[in-house]
């Protein structure tokens, strides 16, 4: 059993749409035998995950920075509830339980943890300060063309020179669950 770490918002106003397909990568994680890591809140893509995960007999591991509870609410049902002081502890938890990475459609927090995640991966190719992140797949969700325009941008930043050229081969793009999931049991082999 894999442990998959996804990166996705807390937030109540997202489509339903994008919802839709949060309840069906907590359902499909499950049937495949994988725990889901995540951000440990109730709320938005997040508590969508995890309920559909929870629901269809899977393992979940949340992450919650203490300092967070003043705008959110921690998901009570779940197997294993870790907090943390901060929400960059809460990153580093994340890095170190998951076996890979699902970037799911969401905001800054998203963006701050994929990136995160990102540059942990473009270093440890070239030494190893972080041990074992070098093995661990990224998966981009891009769902409806949600991620697009930062794709773009990372593109231009690459022709631009800003971003070494090999930034690229440390993520794969997807643009369903079951291609994320796919990609993930290759990378995990």
């Amino acid at each position: 059993m894999a442990r998959i770490g996804v990166f996705c918002s807390s937030r109540d106003q997202i489509s339903p749409m994008i919802m839709a397909e949060a309840t069906a990568l907590g359902r499909a994680l499950a049937e495949r035998g994988h725990e889901l890591v995540y951000g440990g809140a109730e709320s938005g893509a997040m508590g969508a995950i995890a309920d559909a995960c929870l629901k269809s007999g899977g393992s979940v591991t949340g992450v919650f920075p203490r300092n967070d509870l003043q705008f959110e609410k921690p998901h009570t049902e779940l197997q294993s509830l870790i907090y943390t002081e901060s929400m960059y502890e809460r990153k580093q938890k994340l890095a170190e339980l998951s076996d890979g990475f699902v970037i799911f459609p969401g905001g800054t927090g998203t963006l701050d943890e994929f990136f995160e995640v990102l540059v942990l991966k473009q270093i440890s190719a070239f030494s190893q300060p972080v041990p074992a992140i070098n093995s661990k797949p990224i998966v981009v969700l891009n769902l409806f063309q949600f991620w697009d325009p930062l794709l773009e941008m990372l593109q231009i930043y690459t022709a631009q020179g800003f971003i070494d050229s090999t930034v690229a081969d440390h993520y794969h793009v997807r643009e369903s669950v079951t291609g994320t999931l796919e990609v993930l049991s290759e990378g995990l082999n």
